[in-house]
Order: structure tokens, then sequence, then C-alpha cells
């Protein structure tokens, strides 16, 4: 009997909860349908509200450069339908408004020395609208104004300097200087930059070890607003193995009055440099001038000071043995 009643009692609470589901069901079938729709409603009617739409512009004017930032997008005040605002805020992607600068007619902005010019954006509204979706129209457009800095473009052909940082492998010299191949570009930028530079430079990169001839890629130093025919050049190293020659330079003397004579102990001096074994046979004495000069003696010194006023340009690491001279005085 107990059984029974238990079974009754456990069929009755699963057709209650049988009920109720299908009560759940049928009120969330409802509610759906309601929300949708109320959605479809409301999307169905016109709003007002505010975009942000991308803009890129082209075709400045005639020998005129840009010399500041342009907005990237435009504020626009729209009014559409829910539907075509709920798919322009899923939408991730757009294609900007295309600005086409010399379709316009800019003023020149009042107060200012350089060339700033400005349209006001209520007289690109129609342009803007064309390039936007025909669900849309545009209330309003922010910034109000549209400034354009502009500058006037100059050229001028430029010589070019290495800052590349590198070293020479051990026991290796210049044959030749550095040569920069092109060793000029021609530049063009606004007016107000142009007459400020004379050079243009290259990167200061650091090459690194720099072990025999060669030729190296380097780019050159970025300038803002400034253009080059060319962003790179080539260094040309042309190098050799050098060793040590030893010379012996004469003295030449500097300011001796016409009533005195000046000797020096010694009358030369041990000259010793390093030079590129191209080179060696080609050096001799004579390309080198050390001098001591008369009007650099002090009173109670015994010596003088010997000067070197004359090298050839492919030799280095010149030492004088000795550097400093006795001398003498004679009437």
């Amino acid at each position: 009997m107990n059984n029974r009643f238990s079974d009754y009692i456990s069929k009755f609470r699963n057709r209650e909860k049988l009920v109720f589901r299908r009560k759940v069901l049928v009120f969330g079938f409802f509610l759906g349908l309601s929300i949708i729709i109320w959605l479809m409603n409301a999307l169905s009617k016109n709003y007002t509200t505010y975009i942000d739409y991308p803009i890129r512009f082209k075709n400045y004017p005639e020998n005129k450069t840009l010399i500041g930032d342009l907005p990237a997008a435009l504020e626009l005040r729209v009014s559409a339908h829910g539907y075509a605002l709920l798919r322009n805020k899923i939408s991730s992607r757009y294609i900007p408004i295309v600005f086409n600068v010399r379709s316009f007619t800019l003023n020149r902005l009042p107060g200012r020395d350089s060339s700033f010019f400005f349209i006001e954006s209520r007289f690109i509204q129609d342009y803007v609208s064309k390039q936007l979706n025909s669900e849309f129209e545009i209330i309003d457009i922010k910034p109000d104004t549209l400034i354009f800095p502009f500058a006037q473009v100059h050229s001028k052909k430029l010589s070019i300097h290495s800052k590349a940082k590198f070293e020479l492998d051990k026991q290796l010299i210049f044959k030749n200087k550095v040569k920069i191949v092109p060793d000029s570009v021609l530049v063009t930028g606004p007016d107000y930059i142009m007459d400020t530079i004379s050079v243009v430079f290259t990167k200061d990169d650091d090459i690194g070890i720099i072990s025999g001839s060669s030729e190296v890629v380097v780019d050159l130093e970025e300038v803002n607003y400034i253009g080059y025919e060319t962003k790179e050049v080539k260094l040309l190293f042309d190098i050799e193995k050098f060793t040590e020659k030893v010379l012996d330079v004469p003295i030449t003397l500097l300011n001796v009055p016409d009533s005195l004579m000046l000797k020096t102990f010694p009358r030369q001096v041990n000259l010793s440099c390093q030079v590129g074994l191209s080179n060696f046979d080609f050096l001799q004495a004579d390309m080198f001038t050390l001098q001591v000069d008369y009007n650099s003696i002090v009173p109670g010194v015994s010596r003088l000071k010997v000067e070197l006023t004359k090298e050839p340009n492919f030799i280095h690491g010149v030492n004088l043995k000795p550097k400093t001279v006795e001398y003498l005085i004679e009437k």
C-alpha cells in the first residue's frame, strides 16, 4: 500500500514539473517574440548620433608640402535608421573618405606669416556625403574647420658626409680616403628647413671591423619633412696593409731676424710613421716640414719645440725623435 502511494506521489510530481517546463517555454517564446518586435520597431526609427569616420587627404597644392598633422578621422553628426546605425556599430572596417585637396579653394589663415590654409567643414558636407552610405544624413562635421599647415617646397643639391662608425682591422691603413657614392644628393623640403641645412649626413650606424677593401650600403639620416632623391649611399673602403718608415727630416727655421743666426742641435729629426705598402717607396723626407720658431724662445729655457706643419695625407702615427732641440744664437 505504501509503495503504491509513493508511486502516485512521484508521478504527480513529474507531471507538475512537465507542466511547469511547458509554461516556462511558452513564456520564454512570447517574451523573445516581444523583444524582437520591440527591437524591430525601435530600429525602424530615425536616430541622431555621432560617428568617427576615417579620412585620407591627397593631391596637395603644387609646390607645397605638409608640415604638420591633419585629422585622421572626422566626427560626423548623422541621422539614420536604427538598422544603419547598428550595422555601423558592428562593422570594424570603414572605407576612408578620400579628400582631394585640389578640388577645393583654400583660404589663407589670417594672422599667420607662414602658409597656413583652411576650409570650413560645412563647405565639404556634400562632398563627404557622396562617399558615405546613402542611409546616413550628415547634420554636422567636427572639427568645424580643417587647417592645412603648408610650406613652400624648395630643392637643392647637397654634399653627403658620413657619420658611420667603424674600425680597421689590425695592420691595415687607408690607401685612399673613404669614398661616398654618390657624394651629393638632391634634397627637397619646406623652405624654412631648407634654409638651415647645408649638408646631408648618413646614419651613425656601427659598421664594425673593416678587414679589406669593400663597399657598404648605409642609409641617409632622416630629417622631418625632408625628402631625398635617394635614401642610401655606398661607402667605398680602399685599404691595404701598412708598415713603418723612418726618415731624417731637416729642421726649417722660422722668424729668425736678419741680424742673427740660429742653429739647432741636431739639425734634423728622426721621423717615423705608418704608411701603406703601395706608398712606401713614394714617401720621401721632403714631403714633411718640421719647424722651430725663433719667436717661441723663452729666456732661461735651452730647448725649442719642433712643430710638424706639413705632412702627406696617406700616412698615420707620426712620431718625432727628438721632439725638442737645443739651439744656439749667433750675431
